[in-house]
């Protein structure tokens, strides 16, 4: 599994009512539609009644469309937001908010290509909303595109000069770049202008663990939990950091107040094993229980795929791969432009000796994320595996795309013959114990499937087991021990 960072500022944050005028029925519903607080339902219903009511002008029907779809919007239903912008759109073409609020859906729902499309139009037609640029900034840096999200963060912030969420993305644009330093001053910036913006300050302690600077993580850590007690991720996050400090009972201390909070982090490191999965009683009892919560909310709200992402994972730290598989599609279906959920079950398929299938995920993948050398490798490890005679060379023809500046780029030369094995094992360090660990748990990974391809599986064998005592719990390390359990005859768990 990747490592999924934090939500980008304060997720997608909506355009107003543009444009909202007092029309002569000023019903109930009027006011209900077009003035919304907090009652969504109350808005929907209102605007609806009106749309069904007829008799209204172009002009007035398509802002009743347009703020239902606000009021879907900032319900979370994308699907049903996109629709009512449509018709915005059919009756008043040139009403740009509905573009950045459809732009807005799209990213919701994973499409960052539509959504960048849409908020193209929306800047094309008001080039000076601060918002338009940012929210295409968001969906850049969903998509990995870590500089053209950076220009648009630019571009936000020249619009509005105390624009914090703003700040605070384009921090973590450019700490996804790996330029922490940068990303630490506009984080800085961020709480300059929002001094209680527990976000930045989660962020900025993020930016601070992977520089090693652990003291001021865990200040920033702390800070975050005092603007928001029920903050989970922070109290995750400074666990890694207490833990990094080989300082194990707070670290778990944490991390049991990150899970009750959100039991989705019962699939993370547990400090308390040294950051390894816990296979005993208590480690099942969690996964079960968050199993149990996924699929409430999948019955709630079926529309949602992070819900079948979240249970897919789960399934696959059981050992359940056919309900992984099964809830990874379902998510493919929902998001079927989120190279994540294809690499996701890929990775599954690999692990459950599934090559052929495998290649097919990672394939569309790198499709959707083309310089992902990460995609790449496992593509070319699906191939090899399942006896592809061209896997080597189709690694070789899509080099020149990938983004080999940073980890595991190096792999992808190791492969190719132009880098060696102690240039892999090097390249894998890191500031972040932690990520150094997952690091070299990965190389260790890479190298074992190079043996293996090669006939070699003695060496393959011993490489395997290194990976695995690193204690990774992503798909790696997952992937390491099935190749064990294969070279030794041992049945799937």
């Amino acid at each position: 599994m990747r490592i999924l960072g934090k939500v980008l500022g304060a997720g997608l944050v909506l355009v107003g009512l543009v444009g909202t005028q007092c029309w002569a029925q000023e019903s109930g519903d009027v006011q209900n539609c077009t003035q919304q607080g907090d009652d969504l339902e109350l808005a929907i219903r209102a605007c609806s009644n009106l749309i069904q009511a007829g008799g209204q002008s172009n002009q007035q029907r398509s802002f009743y469309y347009f703020a239902r779809g606000v009021a879907y919007l900032r319900k979370g239903d994308c699907d049903a937001a996109i629709p009512d912008f449509d018709m915005t759109l059919l009756l008043a073409p040139n009403y740009f908010p509905a573009y950045a609020n459809r732009g807005r859906a799209w990213t919701g729902k994973g499409n960052y290509d539509r959504a960048i499309q849409d908020l193209d139009q929306a800047i094309s037609m008001d080039p000076t909303s601060a918002e338009f640029f940012r929210d295409r900034g968001v969906a850049y840096e969903m998509k990995r595109d870590h500089d053209r999200a950076i220009q648009d963060f630019d571009q936000a912030i020249r619009l509005n000069l105390n624009y914090a969420e703003a700040y605070n993305d384009r921090g973590f644009a450019y700490g996804g770049k790996g330029e922490f330093n940068r990303a630490i001053q506009d984080f800085d910036q961020a709480i300059r202008i929002h001094p209680n913006n527990a976000l930045a300050f989660l962020n900025r302690g993020d930016a601070y663990r992977a520089k090693g600077d652990l003291d001021r993580a865990i200040q920033d850590f702390d800070q975050a939990i005092r603007i928001d007690p029920n903050y989970a991720v922070a109290y995750h996050d400074r666990s890694l950091a207490y833990r990094a400090k080989g300082d194990v009972d707070r670290a778990t201390r944490d991390y049991e107040q990150a899970v009750r909070l959100d039991p989705t982090f019962a699939h993370s490191a547990n400090p308390s094993n040294g950051g390894n999965s816990d296979t005993g009683s208590g480690r099942v009892a969690e996964v079960d229980n968050a199993i149990q919560k996924y699929t409430a909310a999948i019955r709630a709200d079926p529309s949602q795929p992070q819900a079948f992402i979240g249970r897919g994972l789960d399934y696959f730290y059981k050992g359940d791969y056919d309900g992984a598989v099964q809830d990874f599609g379902q998510a493919i279906r929902l998001a079927p432009s989120d190279a994540e959920v294809f690499y996701d079950r890929g990775a599954v398929q690999f692990c459950g000796g599934r090559f052929d299938e495998a290649a097919k995920d990672f394939a569309q993948a790198l499709q959707l994320d083309p310089k992902n050398a990460d995609d790449a490798l496992w593509l070319y490890l699906a191939q090899a595996r399942g006896g592809n005679p061209g896997a080597q060379s189709n690694l070789a023809h899509g080099a020149g795309g990938l983004d080999l500046g940073q980890w595991p780029g190096i792999v992808v030369k190791f492969y190719l013959g132009s880098a060696g094995r102690e240039a892999v094992l090097s390249a894998s360090t890191d500031p972040d114990p932690r990520k150094a660990r997952r690091q070299l748990a990965q190389a260790y990974f890479y190298l074992g499937e190079r043996q293996l391809i090669g006939g070699d599986r003695s060496g393959a064998m011993d490489l395997f087991v290194e990976a695995m005592g690193q204690g990774a719990l992503d798909f790696h390390g997952r992937a390491a021990q099935q190749e064990l359990r294969r070279l030794t005859g041992q049945p799937k768990p």
